[in-house]
């Protein structure tokens, strides 16, 4: 008896294998680009800011607002002070810059403005007692969010994000107007 060996079955299934994973592979970059690049409006909130101010986004309306949702206890928040310190340094009054708790019980007012006079950021500071959090789809910190000046969501970044990209995307939807 002669036996017989199926050698391109083996072989035409790892080609399909390969084949599927590079097309799932590809769904999923275009699926995070189209995440990235997705515009979307901007949920309003108003907040009561830590030194007593009431902040509402659409009173910013007309201009670019970049939104950070952080902790207090986020070392990564921590050490991405320094980046955002830079664009409030080269932006200042042009942009609104706004810092928002994600943890409001125990990021207290005194906490947060203990927090921002360390790092020198003197842009608006308040903790998440509004649910501005889910409204911008939150699942980690620090979660960055660049609002252009007509409310419209223009870029989202989660984690650590560094100066440089901030700037250039700023740059780029303020000087389209």
């Amino acid at each position: 008896m002669e036996e017989k060996t199926i050698e391109g079955g083996l072989i035409g299934n790892k080609y399909a294998l390969t084949i599927a994973i590079l097309l799932l592979t590809i769904a999923l970059i275009n699926s995070w680009y189209l995440s990235q690049t997705q515009i979307v409006q901007g949920a309003d909130f108003s907040l009561t800011t830590v030194s007593g101010e009431n902040y509402s986004l659409n009173s910013s309306r007309g201009k670019v607002v970049l939104i950070n949702f952080m902790a207090t206890s986020c070392p990564i928040c921590r050490s991405e002070m320094p980046e955002l310190r830079k664009v409030w340094d080269a932006y200042g009054g042009s942009v609104v810059m706004i810092s928002i708790s994600v943890d409001p019980f125990s990021d207290t007012d005194d906490i947060l403005r203990s927090y921002a006079r360390s790092f020198g950021a003197n842009w608006i500071w308040a903790r998440d007692v509004v649910g501005a959090t889910a409204d911008y789809r939150v699942s980690g910190t620090p979660t960055t969010v660049i609002v252009d000046q007509g409310g419209q969501v223009r870029y989202r970044y989660v984690g650590y994000t560094d100066a440089t990209i901030l700037l250039k995307d700023i740059e780029g939807l303020v000087n389209r107007n």
